[in-house]
């Protein structure tokens, strides 16, 4: 049976990328400092492995929303709820100029990069 703390291996109050760290040092012979061993087995197949650390970091990202082999865990990030990802906008609507004003163009081409076939100084 797993602790009230599974998956957060290193006490911290909470899962994150760091424990998922501390699992893969584990599994590949680094003896991580401050790791609770009893805590890592989050995919409940009774042993710690690579795949509890991708396990941990997909629960931190929230792609998956619980650990098969915890029955009691603390959130992912402290506050128990997983990540919300911002909605994507492919769009970008910025007006540089707006926030910087004019910017004197460059006086000088700067022609110490070998492979450039020209530069871009024109309609500044």
């Amino acid at each position: 049976m797993f602790s009230a703390t599974c998956g957060d291996v290193n006490s911290s109050g909470a899962i994150d990328i760091v424990d998922a760290l501390l699992i893969a040092q584990y599994y590949v012979g680094l003896n991580p400092s401050n790791f609770d061993s009893a805590a890592a087995d989050v995919n409940g197949d009774s042993g710690i492995d690579i795949m509890d650390a991708l396990l941990m970091v997909q629960y931190y990202v929230g792609l998956v929303d619980s650990l098969p082999g915890c029955s009691q865990m603390p959130g992912p990030g402290g506050d128990g709820d997983p990540y919300t990802w911002p909605v994507y906008s492919p769009g970008l609507d910025y007006n540089f100029r707006d926030e910087f004003g004019d910017i004197a163009m460059p006086t000088q081409v700067l022609n110490d990069c070998s492979g450039i076939a020209g530069t871009q100084s024109q309609e500044w």
